[in-house]
């Protein structure tokens, strides 16, 4: 599985070098922060619904998208990779409960009139995922490698040299006998870098 995940992003690579080769300007940085409504199978389940039980906690469920690259291609579609993070924490006291799930993916978000960076837009990624669980109790789990998808939708505002991003997502993560799935609504930027 290891070995399938180095071929997967060298091929990522390549793909990806052999046309921003031909296509260099220009180029985007993205990013976005995302409250996520999450649903576990077992036994994920019964240990965040106890979790968000205990009297007083505080629960933080975030979606991330920490680095995103990408190059256009064509008139109306965005082609690259994006670094997404998914934390969803449950705390009361000093007890705990956190899930994390990494996930380096290949992605594309595809306009659906105008331009790039302006109007509506669906996107979908796909990539491998590393599950993260720390808890007082039991310590920290980590899951075997992973495969996760993500759909989503929204619109997009162009400024000079930048876009604005509300979008709604779905996604789902699915590991050895761990899965969740999830909503997501966000706010994202992505950076137009033209040199």
């Amino acid at each position: 599985m290891k070995l399938f995940s180095i071929v997967f992003a060298a091929w990522i690579s390549v793909y990806c070098h052999d046309i921003t080769a031909q296509e260099v300007k220009p180029r985007y940085f993205y990013g976005s922060v995302n409250y996520m409504f999450p649903k576990y199978t077992e036994p994920l389940a019964s240990r965040a619904s106890f979790a968000s039980r205990v009297p007083q906690s505080a629960h933080v469920p975030l979606h991330l998208d920490a680095v995103g690259y990408y190059f256009g291609h064509g008139k109306l579609t965005l082609i690259g990779v994006v670094m997404q993070i998914d934390i969803d924490r449950y705390s009361a006291y000093s007890e705990k409960l956190q899930i994390e799930n990494y996930q380096p993916s290949f992605s594309v978000f595809h306009y659906l009139d105008g331009q790039i960076g302006s109007g509506l837009f669906i996107r979908g990624d796909l990539g491998p995922a590393f599950l993260r669980i720390s808890s007082n109790d039991q310590g920290t789990e980590k899951s075997n490698l992973g495969w996760g998808y993500l759909f989503g939708t929204g619109a997009s505002l162009a400024v000079p040299s930048t876009t604005l991003f509300a979008s709604v997502n779905y996604a789902h993560k699915s590991f050895h006998g761990k899965s969740y799935q999830f909503i997501s609504l966000g706010l994202g930027f992505m950076l137009r870098h033209t040199k």
